[in-house]
């Protein structure tokens, strides 16, 4: 992902692909052989071949390299392209004869579901399937999955939810990058109706938003039915424009339609963990207890708590900084509840979308909506060319500075002078305010962004 992005604002939803068969673009062929070519040869063919042989290899799931051959998969199974030239996994095909993005289940063993292989467009920004193929059902919780989005990807109704993107190391293939998820218990985000997790374990948000959990219906019994929204009316949570049942955890979403849609997300299921205080955020997370600490690694079963913020009028997006490492995800991070953000073009495509335009959310009582504390975790969006604001444009530290949107108009007005490296150094960029407990001593920059962008954007589409 884009240094400076941040998935919970931006909600791509996929629909199942996989599971209906819905790909985008033509998936190739994969060449596995006859029906039943290969079952029951071997025996007195082939000469001073070893017995056994072509059961030998690698088993369905496994990485191979795609050379021309099976790739040393095992009898019955090919070397399945992920569209990055030579990696790939074995797999059995399962596409139809007459049109390879119809799924044929019939094709896969009992073990076995037709899944989609997910790769993510770096060029579209978004997913794309390559190819349906015969993979295993996951049975473990927290388990690697390949399958994303797709019903048929995990055992006992959870979901092949996403972790990363792992972009491939040939620079010539830097267009896509494999997709890297995990089986979850699927849960919807802030419901308590819709948290139906295991004892002990919360409701949290993923890696990214990228799947709905359910839809608020316009008729209650038309499961069809949707009810639009305006994201201007939704944007700060409160207002009572918005159509989207809030209190139930229902969110405008952007489904890459053009407007809006009341939609739940899709969560998964974890041992919760507390938003973080000012203390720990300056302190950073390996020097935090490890039940503090979130995690998306492989195995990781943790779930940022947002319980506490529910029940106000606009509760805060509750989300990991571990989301934000991108190829760092074994990394882990700690939670945060994001209460401010202002407009402005925080992934330097030169267009402000949706996910970053102003908002404005609501803090427990006895917190403060702090922008220096969102610096300090991470959550801050910089140019590729780095300006020193204090020395250069007379700035102050975490503050709103005229001069650096002047120096850089294509970003938006909104633009603050942050340490958003990490290391002392202020520069011109964007950050998010979060909430955390207030300082020991009443000090610069607090509040700076609660309500500063309120009512900025109005009737912006």
């Amino acid at each position: 992902m884009p240094r400076g992005s941040l998935p919970l604002v931006l909600v791509v939803f996929l629909g199942m692909l996989g599971s209906s068969g819905g790909c985008d673009g033509g998936p190739p062929v994969i060449d596995g052989g006859a029906e039943g070519e290969g079952e029951g040869e071997g025996e007195g063919e082939g000469e001073g071949e070893g017995e056994g042989e072509g059961d030998v290899g690698l088993p369905a799931g496994a990485a191979c390299l795609v050379d021309g051959s099976d790739g040393g998969c095992s009898s019955g199974l090919a070397c399945t392209t992920l569209d990055l030239g030579p990696a790939g996994v074995c797999a059995r095909p399962c596409g139809a004869r007459d049109d390879p993005a119809v799924a044929d289940p019939s094709a896969c063993g009992d073990s076995e579901a037709c899944q989609a292989l997910i790769v993510f467009d770096l060029l579209r920004n978004r997913f794309a399937a390559t190819t349906l193929a015969c993979l295993p059902v996951v049975e473990d919780v927290d388990a690697p999955c390949f399958g994303l989005g797709d019903d048929d990807a995990c055992a006992d109704g959870r979901a092949c939810v996403f972790v990363d993107v792992v972009s491939p190391a040939d620079p010539e293939l830097d267009t896509v990058s494999v997709v890297v998820a995990q089986c979850k218990d699927a849960c919807g985000v802030g419901s308590a109706a819709a948290d139906v997790c295991p004892a002990g374990e919360v409701c949290g948000r993923g890696a990214l938003d990228a799947f709905v959990d359910t839809f608020q219906r316009a008729v209650p019994a038309d499961s069809d039915s949707r009810v639009p929204c305006t994201f201007n009316d939704c944007r700060d949570g409160d207002d009572p424009r918005c159509p989207c049942a809030q209190e139930d955890g229902f969110e405008c979403l952007d489904l890459g339609t053009g407007g809006g849609v009341c939609g739940r997300l899709q969560g998964q299921c974890g041992a919760p963990v507390p938003v973080a205080t000012r203390a720990q955020i300056a302190a950073g997370p390996e020097a935090v207890p490890v039940d503090a600490r979130c995690s998306y690694a492989a195995g990781a079963h943790t779930a940022c708590d947002d319980r506490g913020y529910r029940d106000l009028d606009a509760p805060p997006a509750v989300a990991c900084s571990a989301a934000l490492l991108g190829p760092d995800v074994d990394a882990d991070g700690l939670c945060y509840a994001l209460c401010h953000q202002e407009r402005g073009d925080y992934d330097g495509d030169g267009v402000v979308r949706e996910g970053e335009k102003a908002f404005s959310r609501d803090c427990l009582p006895g917190q403060v909506c702090s922008l220096d504390a969102g610096a300090t975790l991470g959550l801050t969006s910089l140019p590729e060319d780095f300006t020193d604001c204090t020395i250069n444009l007379g700035c102050a530290l975490n503050a709103r500075c005229a001069a650096c949107s002047a120096a850089n108009p294509a970003g938006g007005a909104g633009q603050f002078c942050v340490d958003g490296l990490g290391l002392g150094l202020p520069v011109c960029g964007f950050a998010r305010s979060i909430c955390v407990d207030p300082p020991p001593a009443e000090g610069e920059g607090e509040g700076e962004g609660e309500g500063e962008g309120e009512g900025e954007g109005e009737g912006e589409g």
